[in-house]
């Protein structure tokens, strides 16, 4: 297996760059978007929800973005009920990702690691990876829902934050099937 690092960059180290060379985007993040908050491959349609992308407040710099809510979801695309994101938009999504990707620091993943993160102050990616025959990869992801935190959450994200996360979704456990050790030695 090859590739597949985890990339994490400061969200704030972004926010600072584009501050300085356009302030225009900041403005363009922080002003409501469109966004697909469908779920399409668990088969959950895509609704309207209005909100931006970066804001401040509470003294920090707060990013909640995943692209596939502007862009849609693998082959399903944006649901077509949804106005397209403007030229504008997509040129400030671009360079969030671009900047992001250049002050990204790229943290090998192997087997038995486990990585946390403040989805909401940092950046993630993953570079893209080839398994090979004997060595595949495969990640459990996990969101986990914190109840007690230590900054107050942002009024443009308590609505998703403060819903049932299991409402709605089938759990699902897709690992491989294994033959215990003991029946190996049989």
């Amino acid at each position: 297996m090859s590739g597949g690092d985890s990339q994490l960059s400061s969200i704030g180290k972004v926010y600072n760059d584009i501050a300085k060379i356009r302030p225009d985007i900041i403005k363009t993040l922080a002003d409501d978007w469109v966004l697909d908050s469908g779920n399409y491959y668990h088969g959950i349609p895509g609704k309207n929800n209005k909100r931006p992308l970066l804001f401040y407040e509470n003294n920090r710099i707060v990013a909640a973005i995943a692209r596939r809510t502007v862009s849609g979801y693998g082959i399903w695309g944006r649901h077509k009920s949804l106005p397209k994101p403007t030229e504008e938009q997509k040129e400030a999504l671009d360079t969030l990702h671009f900047l992001g990707k250049k002050y990204s620091v790229n943290i090998p993943i192997g087997r038995g690691h486990i990585q946390f993160f403040n989805n909401y102050e940092v950046f993630h990616a993953r570079e893209g990876y080839i398994d090979s025959a004997e060595n595949t990869r495969h990640i459990v992801r996990l969101h986990l829902r914190v109840d007690r935190i230590e900054w107050e959450r942002s009024n443009h994200l308590k609505g998703a934050n403060e819903q049932d996360p299991n409402k709605g979704w089938e759990e699902i456990w897709n690992f491989k099937p294994f033959t215990p050790i003991d029946q190996l030695a049989k």
